[in-house]
C-alpha cells in the first residue's frame, strides 16, 4: 500500500514503512532517494526502505499539464487541463468558432480567421473562443500574438482583439485594436494671375493652378476599443490612445491581458501597458481572439495561452 501511495504522489522517489511503537504503522513518503542524499541514511529496527524509480522526474508531459506515477507502460500518464489532449497532452482541443466566414489552422497553436462577411454591429464579432479554462474567481492572464492579414482598406486597416471572462460565447468581456490608417492631406491650391499692359492693350497670362495631395499615417480613430457583449450585442465602454501608437498590419503584435479576482484588468500591447479597467463580468478564466465582421478582415493569431497568477 505505502509503495502505491509513493506511484500516485509525482514528488516521491523513495519511502519508508514500519510499525511504529503504539503499533500503528507508517508510511512515510520521500522526495529524496539514498543516491541523493546517502548521508542521510540511518537504520531504523521494524522499519524499511525501499526506492521507487520516478519516471515524472524527466518532464515528459507537457508544462500546462501533470505527470502521475503508474498507469501506463512508460510508467507515468499525463492529466490533461481542459483544451488539451493527446498522450503527452501536447495537443489543443478544437476552439469554438462563431459567426466567422471561415477558420483556418496554419500549423501548431497558429490559425486564420476570415470575417469578410456580414455587417458591423448587426453579426458582430467573429470569435474563436479557446477550451481550456482557468476556475472561477481565480486570476489569470491570456498572452497572444495577433497578425493582421487584410481588410477594407489594405493591411493597414481592421479591428482585431481579445476576448476574456466568457460565459459563453454570446456573453464577454471583450477588447480590439484599430489599425493605422492612411489619410490623403490635400493641400490649398496656388492660383498665379498675371497682368501686364502692352502698347495699351491687355495681356492676360492663363493662371496656372498647383495642387499638391501627399499621404501621410494617420489614425482615424482611437488605438484601443474596450467594452463587453452581452447576449450577443457589443456595448462599448472606454477607448484611449496606445503608448507607441496604433499596431500596424502584416506584423505581428502581442497582446497579454491580467485579470484579478476583483475584476480588475490590465492590458498590454507588445510590453507597454495601454489601458487599466473593470471588467463587466465577473473573474472567468476563459478567453478567445475577435476580429470585427463587415469590415472585410482577416487575421491570424498564435501562441494563445492562458495561465493561472498567483
Amino acid at each position: 500500500m505505502c509503495k502505491v501511495r509513493c506511484f500516485l504522489e509525482p514528488e516521491c522517489v523513495s519511502f519508508n514503512f514500519g510499525q511504529q511503537n503504539d503499533g500503528s504503522l507508517l508510511c512515510k513518503l520521500n522526495n529524496r532517494s539514498h543516491a541523493q542524499v546517502p548521508d542521510a541514511m540511518q537504520t531504523r529496527i521494524g522499519f524499511i526502505y525501499r526506492p521507487v524509480f520516478n519516471s515524472c522526474q524527466s518532464n515528459p508531459c507537457s508544462s500546462h499539464s501533470t505527470c502521475r506515477l503508474g498507469f501506463g507502460a512508460d510508467g507515468y500518464h499525463c492529466l490533461c487541463p481542459a483544451g488539451y489532449h493527446g498522450r503527452k497532452c501536447e495537443l489543443e482541443d478544437p476552439p469554438t468558432v462563431v459567426s466567422c466566414a471561415s477558420f483556418t489552422q496554419l500549423g501548431p497553436s497558429s490559425y486564420e480567421m476570415d470575417a469578410n462577411h456580414g455587417s458591423w454591429a448587426a453579426d458582430g464579432f467573429c470569435r474563436v473562443i479557446r477550451m481550456d479554462e482557468i476556475n472561477a474567481g481565480d486570476p489569470y492572464t491570456i498572452n497572444v500574438d495577433l497578425y493582421n492579414v487584410i481588410a477594407w482598406d489594405g493591411v493597414d486597416s481592421g479591428h482585431l482583439g481579445v476576448m476574456y471572462n466568457a460565459v459563453d460565447e454570446d456573453n464577454f468581456d471583450v477588447f480590439y485594436f484599430r489599425l493605422v490608417t492612411c489619410e490623403k492631406i490635400s493641400f490649398p491650391i496656388v492660383v498665379i494671375f498675371i497682368w501686364r499692359p502692352i502698347h495699351l492693350q491687355r495681356v492676360d497670362i492663363n493662371f496656372k493652378v498647383y495642387i499638391s495631395v501627399l499621404p501621410r499615417l494617420h489614425n482615424t480613430a482611437p488605438c484601443f476599443q474596450s467594452g463587453y457583449v452581452l447576449n450577443g450585442n457589443f456595448v462599448g465602454s472606454s477607448n484611449s490612445p496606445c503608448p507607441n501608437g496604433n499596431p500596424p498590419g502584416k506584423t505581428w503584435f502581442n497582446v497579454l491581458v491580467e485579470v484579478s479576482s476583483d475584476g480588475r484588468v490590465e492590458i498590454f500591447l507588445n510590453g507597454d501597458l495601454v489601458n487599466s479597467q473593470t471588467s463587466h463580468f465577473n473573474t472567468k478564466g476563459r478567453g478567445g481572439v475577435v476580429v470585427a465582421n463587415g469590415y472585410q478582415n482577416v487575421m491570424k493569431f498564435r501562441d494563445f495561452r492562458l495561465h493561472g497568477m498567483p
